[in-house]
């Protein structure tokens, strides 16, 4: 039924809440990438699904992700911005400056992580620009 086709955005619908204002704020170092891990997996299994998901739900989990481009710890952030430059598949942003540019602002933004949004749209189209064979 209606249950057994229902995402993993939808089933964390009662926690949305929580999840917003949890991300990536536990003292524990290995408790924070684990839990950006989960996060990861939800959003691309959400942005590789066929099936409609509910918008709050996978947004929750998208500012929640985004939250964690701010962690303090240097490795931790790293596994962060990779998530949204290559590791994700399709959650990844585009391979396409432009694109990148455009989807900075529509998938890097979320209320309560500006702060961290100006550093890693730049470190994620510099990150763009590294690969290019024009850049030596």
């Amino acid at each position: 039924g209606r249950a057994a086709r229902r995402g993993a955005p939808e089933r964390l619908a009662p926690i949305l809440s929580i999840l917003r204002q949890t991300a990536g704020r536990h003292s524990s170092a290995l408790v924070r990438s684990r839990y950006r891990t989960l996060l990861q997996d939800v959003y691309q299994r959400a942005c590789a699904s066929t099936v409609s998901c509910q918008p709050d739900a996978i947004n929750a989990v998208r500012e929640a992700l985004v939250a964690m481009l701010v962690e303090s710890r240097r490795d931790l952030r790293t596994a962060a911005l990779a998530f949204w430059d290559k590791a994700g598949g399709k959650a990844a942003l585009p391979d396409i400056l432009v694109d990148r540019f455009c989807a900075s602002f529509a998938t890097l933004f979320a209320p309560g992580a500006e702060e961290g949004w100006l550093g890693a749209s730049s470190y994620l189209l510099l990150a763009l620009s590294s690969r290019s064979p024009m850049y030596t």
